[in-house]
């Protein structure tokens, strides 16, 4: 029992994440608990739908697809409001192309992040889940034709950006806008999908997918999954090192020595 002299002061210390002694006036108390991590799947799943520490506010990277195309359409709308002004179709298709691809042009009213990379970062995060010796079935069958339908969806945008960039070459009004509408309509295809086939529906089995169609298949791979998809926390998001046999690990759970020995090898997507 302890001592009214111990003015209940405790000595905490964490003995491998998983242990915690406590000591105070001569005695020692020991407590094992057992944290649950979230499986290694599921936490790239969540890089791509709730978190990542290199998208802008830490957003998840498929999210941050779709906010880019959204600034992307509210910017192709505007570049067609007026036909005969050509400085306002030109301005906006600049924003068009930042928020589409800011390589393409750096500054303007998009995050800086792109739609293109974050995409291509959310299609490769689905493609680790799969490739994580804890994915469960489901998530194995979804990756490829994720990553398929991500591909038409990234083709789309490279149109977008090659017709914007005809749209920046022009040096008439009349021929910009006639292209800023080609871009729109396409811009809209990016999000909305387009039913190329004419049937009156955007199929999942063509190159008719856009990220709107995208994020279904995406809420409906993890609500079939077994055991269920929770939220995962940013501790665990932002807390895997990729090894050097090219699987992720969290990083307090690798030893001290080898991450000291292989600091070179540790990278972020």
């Amino acid at each position: 029992m302890m001592s009214a002299g111990c003015n209940s002061l405790f000595t905490l210390a964490i003995v491998i994440s998983t242990s915690v002694v406590v000591a105070g006036c001569g005695s020692t108390a020991k407590w094992t608990f057992q944290e649950k991590l979230p499986t290694m799947a599921h936490v790239h799943i969540g890089h791509a739908i709730t978190g990542w520490k290199d998208a802008p506010n830490e957003d998840g990277l498929f999210n941050t697809a779709e906010k880019e195309a959204e600034t992307a359409l509210r910017e192709a709308i505007a570049a067609t409001q007026h036909p005969k002004d050509l400085v306002n179709i030109q301005k906006h298709t600049r924003g068009i192309l930042h928020a589409i691809d800011p390589s393409r042009e750096q500054q303007g009213p998009a995050l800086g992040f792109g739609v293109k990379k974050g995409l291509e970062q959310a299609a490769g995060h689905i493609t680790y889940a799969a490739k994580s010796d804890d994915a469960s079935e489901n998530v194995r069958t979804f990756a490829e034709s994720f990553e398929a339908r991500t591909k038409a969806v990234l083709e789309r945008s490279d149109l977008v950006v090659a017709l914007a960039s005809e749209v920046l070459a022009s040096s008439v009004a009349t021929d910009a806008f006639v292209l800023a509408e080609e871009v729109l309509s396409l811009t809209k295809g990016v999000i909305n999908g387009l039913d190329i086939n004419n049937d009156g529906y955007v199929n999942l089995d063509s190159q008719e997918v856009g990220i709107k169609q995208l994020r279904e298949e995406l809420d409906a791979v993890i609500a079939r999954e077994e055991p269920p998809y929770a939220t995962v926390a940013k501790r665990y998001l932002f807390g895997v090192i990729r090894l050097p046999d090219g699987k992720w690990a969290f990083s307090w759970l690798v030893d001290p020595f080898y991450n000291d020995a292989h600091e070179g090898h540790r990278v972020r997507y």
